[in-house]
C-alpha cells in the first residue's frame, strides 16, 4: 500500500469516516466478526453482532454505522499500525494538531528471531547467510529511516512523539504504561496496570499472537538462546548502524 493510501486510510479512521473506507477493510478477519477470538472489544459488540450476520460483501453497507456511533463518542481514537513508516504518520500531523505518535522500537535480532521461529523449522535451518543478511538489511534500513524521520518530527512537533523501547516495556511494564498515559494527558487506570502486570507475569503463556507471557523480559531476549551464533553475527553486522543508534549492544550475544 502506498504512503498516500495509508495516510488516506488513517485520516478516515481519525475522522470516523467508515463509509469511505474500502470494502476489503470490513472483510478482514479482525473486522468480519467470524472469529470469536477477535470479538472482545465491548465498544464493537453491536458492530460484530451485525457483521456476523452479514455476508462479507455487505458488512460495510449494513454495519459501518455501528462503528461510527462508537467512534464519534470516543474521547480518544487509538490506531495500532504495524508496518507503516514514520514519514507516513508525519504527514498527518498538520491535519491533526493533537495527534500523539507512540513509536515502539525493538532489537532487530529479536524481531527476526520471532519471524524465523514462526516459519517452518526445516526452512529456517536451510537459510543461507546471504538470505539472513538480506532479511536483516530489509528490516533495518527502513527502521533507520524511521529513526531519522522521528528526529525531524520531534524537532518540529516536540510534544507529538514518544519513543518506547520494547525491551524496557517488557522489563517494567507499569512504569512504561504510566509514561504512555502521561504522554497522552491521562492517568493510567489501576485496573489497566493490574491487567498489564498479570499479562506479563502470567501463570501460563498464550499463543505467539496472544497477549499473556510468563516472563515478558525473557521473551524479549529469547533470540540469544534460540538463534544460531552465525546468524546473530550476520544480522548484527548488517544492522550495526541501527543497533548503535538505538543503544543496543553489538556484541555477538547482545
Amino acid at each position: 500500500m502506498s504512503t498516500a493510501a495509508v495516510t488516506g486510510l488513517l485520516r478516515k479512521l481519525f475522522t470516523c469516516n467508515f463509509a469511505a473506507m474500502p470494502v476489503t477493510v470490513f472483510s478482514h478477519l479482525f473486522m468480519n466478526g467470524r472469529r470469536k477470538i477477535w470479538r472482545k472489544s465491548l465498544a464493537m459488540t453491536s458492530y460484530y453482532h451485525c457483521a456476523a450476520k452479514a455476508s462479507l460483501s455487505t458488512i460495510k453497507a449494513k454495519c459501518h454505522h455501528y462503528l461510527k456511533v462508537e467512534c464519534q463518542s470516543a474521547k480518544i481514537i487509538a490506531v495500532k499500525i504495524i508496518r507503516a513508516r514514520m514519514d507516513t504518520v508525519r504527514d498527518l500531523l498538520p491535519m491533526f494538531p493533537d495527534l500523539k505518535i507512540i513509536h515502539q522500537g525493538r532489537d532487530p535480532r529479536g524481531i527476526l528471531n520471532s519471524r524465523f521461529q514462526s516459519a517452518n523449522r526445516e526452512k529456517q535451518a536451510g537459510l543461507l547467510q546471504l538470505d539472513q543478511r538480506k532479511r536483516a538489511r530489509d528490516l533495518c534500513e527502513p527502521m533507520m529511516k524511521d529513526v531519522v524521520a522521528g528526529r525531524a518530527i520531534i524537532k518540529e512537533y516536540r510534544q507529538s512523539l514518544l519513543n518506547v523501547v520494547y525491551e524496557q516495556l517488557a522489563d517494567n511494564v507499569t512504569a512504561v504504561a504510566k509514561e504512555i498515559y502521561n504522554f497522552i494527558g491521562m492517568i493510567a487506570p489501576p485496573h489497566v496496570l493490574a491487567w498489564l502486570e498479570e499479562s506479563t507475569h502470567a501463570a501460563q503463556g498464550s499463543s505467539p499472537i496472544g497477549t499473556s507471557r510468563v516472563n515478558s523480559s525473557a521473551v524479549a531476549r529469547r533470540w540469544r538462546q534460540q538463534m544460531e551464533s552465525q546468524h546473530i553475527s550476520v544480522i548484527t553486522a548488517a544492522c550495526r548502524t541501527l543497533l548503535e543508534e538505538l543503544g543496543y549492544s553489538t556484541a555477538e550475544h547482545g
